[in-house]
């Protein structure tokens, strides 16, 4: 078969594999694997995945994320966004308007998968939770 024939199949098993539910990322895989069997060999289609996995995990950029979550747990956990939060109502808590604006201050450090689905509780607002 033709390279270009063995592309098309890879991606019709690509599509069959994820209307049975499989995740996308596992279709992909598997119809990445396959092809490069089909074409190259099996050992090389291992070592390229295995290459390529190790590359991507290795990266500098996907070592960044756990590390931030980290420095916000320990700033959550220590106080530090309760102040910082406090301080920021305080500079701006007189202004018209301004009552809205720290809640959406810890907006940028965020990343947007973890949004908050609504605004978070001010802190002169009573508590739901018994102290």
């Amino acid at each position: 078969m033709s390279p270009t024939t063995v592309a098309v199949l890879g991606i019709a098993l690509m599509f069959v594999l994820m209307m049975l539910r499989v995740p996308v990322s596992f279709a992909m895989l598997l119809a990445g694997v396959l092809g490069n069997a089909y074409l190259l060999s099996t050992d090389v289609s291992l070592h390229l995945l295995s290459t390529n996995v190790w590359g991507q995990f290795a990266s500098y950029s996907l070592s960044v994320v756990p590390l931030f979550v980290l420095m916000g747990q320990i700033t959550f956990h220590s106080g530090v966004t309760e102040r910082l939060y406090d301080a920021a109502y305080k500079w701006v808590g007189r202004l018209p308007g301004a009552w809205r604006a720290p809640p959406s201050w810890p907006a940028w450090a965020s990343p947007p998968s973890a949004a908050p689905t609504r605004p978070p509780r001010p802190p002169w607002a009573p508590s739901p939770y018994p102290r």
